[in-house]
């Protein structure tokens, strides 16, 4: 029998395998992740990271602590450092980040360890919900990764340190030393430095205010979202060893300062079938207590599937609006055929144009959650190559004749695969869902008010496809925030029709907007109130002008 472990498949994020790679390879993959966590948050509408090299540093150092004393058998992860341990740099994230010289304590940690390469770190990172919450802060916008692999004894770690530009810089300036509130413990360097609250306050809402009013997880149009959660630590679904991806909403504290969900669901878009075993994770819920206020999670409480299209919908209830939202986000594709376990002691064929690359799924089981290991046995001419995608999916390669079979023992179970007769493989269609919105998800455009002229000027509207045309509205009532369209840009013609602005969504509609040969209806989305920026939430056509023939 040949034996296939998974003992370097474990879903806490604390465990990792690791391949030694040369120093070329290394800087390879240390831009690829700076590039795809910034790829992440872009896709969120969130500001990029900057690359810290102090957060480097640190983050580099503890990965060297967690792999340095780690040994083929006893693994080392976490946030915390023991002192008396080669490779000591601090004992907690703060510690180690001053030891690389940067000031400021106000910094979070990411740490993930058995993945085999920075992709699947982030991926990941961003499927358990505390890291991902660290991953998409409002108020951090730097960081530092650091990864080490060690392919002796197969172990390797991944560390991500976040900070604040803002307070790392008030932590090289001066002491505060006149009255009124003020904050200590902020710099590593003097436990006594003194920052003032406004100027706290100042660094963090200068970051806040150039991210989204909300952000959500996955976002609309995400096709790549893994099918299931496994396991954090700490543990936000203790009870459960497997579930569904969680599906996050979070609110910029710089505006929202109370909010209450009144309703979180998710349905499988094709059949509208809602998917009603769920929990939602909000401050009061979330058994860990490191939930705040303005954050929220709806975790199903069973796998998704693969390659399939979701729809969620949120009504919430805030200090600056009451709203709802929809979004459609996909599955992943697994990237071959799939099939799927039949039940103890079953067989199940697989045609032999499938055979050297198909995808096997065994659903979690109330005793058996995931596979943890598997052995095969099969007969001379046959090849069988089995990997694991995750706990409860192999990818496998079969290579033989008709009629060999594999036979494979799990813990619990078992199952044989049998190569059959060539038969067509249906083809899964591409899943495409642009067309698809959700509030303050559209194209931006930045928006400039002259006061002297009451003209707010929008440069650049993508309202019909490619069609781009920029329009200037002129302020006719300050109380109602009331505007006329003055001119449009690149039209054959003027609109006239009133733009009226809603507090309490943040929405400027327009409701006619003739340029081009047709008439469109406008609605954006304020995201950025500093800086004058909008986001298109629906462009519609009304109707298309009669064209003057030669």
């Amino acid at each position: 029998m040949t034996k296939i472990t998974n003992s370097k498949v474990r879903f806490y994020l604390a465990i990792l395998s690791i391949f030694a790679v040369s120093a070329a390879w290394a800087q390879d993959e240390e831009a690829a992740g700076y590039e795809y966590l910034n790829e992440l948050r872009t896709r969120a509408g969130m500001i990029p990271f900057l690359q810290n090299d102090n957060l480097q540093t640190a983050a580099a150092n503890h990965a060297q602590y967690l792999v340095g004393n780690s040994t083929s058998s006893l693994r080392y992860g976490g946030h915390f450092e023991n002192p008396g341990d080669p490779y000591f740099t601090g004992n907690q994230a703060s510690d180690r980040t001053g030891a690389a010289d940067y000031l400021s304590t106000v910094v979070s940690e990411n740490v993930s360890t058995g993945q085999s390469d920075v992709f699947a770190s982030i991926d990941d990172l961003f499927s358990a919900i505390y890291h991902r919450f660290g991953f998409l802060s409002f108020s951090m916008d730097e960081v530092g990764l650091g990864f080490v692999k060690d392919s002796v004894i197969d172990y390797s770690a991944y560390t991500y340190n976040m900070g604040n530009t803002g307070l790392n810089d008030l932590c090289r300036g001066s002491s505060f030393t006149s009255t009124g509130n003020f904050f200590l413990n902020l710099c590593s360097h003097d436990s006594d430095f003194r920052i003032s609250g406004t100027d706290k306050n100042a660094a963090e809402e200068q970051i806040e205010g150039q991210n989204p009013f909300l952000v959500t997880w996955p976002d609309q149009g995400d096709t790549d979202v893994p099918p299931a959660f496994f396991e954090e630590s700490p543990d936000p679904l203790p009870d459960y060893s497997v579930s569904g991806y969680p599906i996050s909403l979070q609110f910029n504290p710089m505006v929202y300062t109370d909010v209450s969900v009144t309703s979180f669901r998710i349905f499988e878009d094709s059949s509208n079938r809602e998917i009603s075993n769920t929990r939602l994770l909000d401050r009061n819920t979330d058994p860990n207590m490191k939930f705040s206020g303005l954050e929220f999670a709806l975790f199903p409480l069973e796998r998704l599937d693969w390659q399939t299209v979701y729809r969620v919908e949120v009504k919430y209830d805030s200090n600056l609006e009451s709203d709802s939202l929809m979004w459609k986000f996909a599955t992943r594709n697994p990237g071959a055929p799939l099939f799927e376990y039949a039940g103890d002691g079953t067989t199940v064929e697989i045609p032999i144009n499938a055979a050297n690359d198909f995808i096997f799924y065994v659903p979690p089981d109330q005793n058996y959650p995931t596979i943890q290991n598997i052995g095969a046995s099969f007969p001379a001419g046959l090849s069988v190559d089995v990997n694991f995608i995750d706990g409860n999916t192999l990818s496998v390669r079969m290579v033989g004749s008709i009629g060999q079979q594999a036979d494979f023992e799990m813990v619990g179970r078992s199952f044989s695969l049998r190569i059959g007769n060539q038969a067509e493989i249906p083809v899964v269609p591409e899943i495409d869902l642009t067309e698809d919105g959700v509030s303050g998800g559209g194209n931006e455009a930045v928006a400039s008010f002259n006061e002297s002229t009451s003209i707010l000027s929008i440069p650049l509207l993508v309202v019909d496809g490619e069609l781009q045309v920029g329009v200037n509205l002129r302020l006719i009532d300050g109380n109602a925030l009331t505007f006329v369209v003055n001119d449009v840009i690149a039209a054959d013609e003027t609109a006239s029709d009133e733009a009226l602005f809603t507090s309490s969504s943040l929405e400027l509609t327009i409701p006619k907007l003739s340029a081009l040969g047709a008439s469109f209806s406008v609605t954006m989305k304020l995201v950025d109130a500093e800086n004058l920026l909008f986001q298109i939430t629906t462009a519609e056509v009304l109707a298309e002008q009669p064209q003057s023939q030669l």
